[in-house]
């Protein structure tokens, strides 16, 4: 892992508690359906995906953080090419 930061560690720790939802299209039907979730989106995000999530985590009145790039949240879940993911509330705290 690049960082030592702790979020990261819990998006590791939340990933193998099976509390993490990879990817764009699975995170918007999770945002309409899930209101308790935190949204990261990687800062290098390609526009139209960048403005729907931002849309509907704003809607919503979700959580998005946008602090990581692609690569940085992709080794924190040691999955690759990563850009949008959901972290169920409650999972881990941040």
């Amino acid at each position: 892992m690049l960082s030592n930061d702790k979020t990261l560690k819990s998006l590791g720790l939340a990933m193998r508690k099976g509390d993490v939802i990879i990817g764009a299209k699975r995170t918007i039907e999770a945002i309409k359906t899930q209101k308790n979730l935190t949204v990261f989106m990687a800062h290098d995000t390609a526009g139209n995906t960048a403005k729907k999530i931002k849309d509907k985590t704003h809607y919503y009145d979700i959580k998005l953080i946008t602090t990581y790039d692609g690569e940085t949240l992709s080794q924190a879940i040691g999955k690759t090419d990563v850009k949008v993911l959901a972290m169920k509330a409650g999972a881990i705290k941040l």
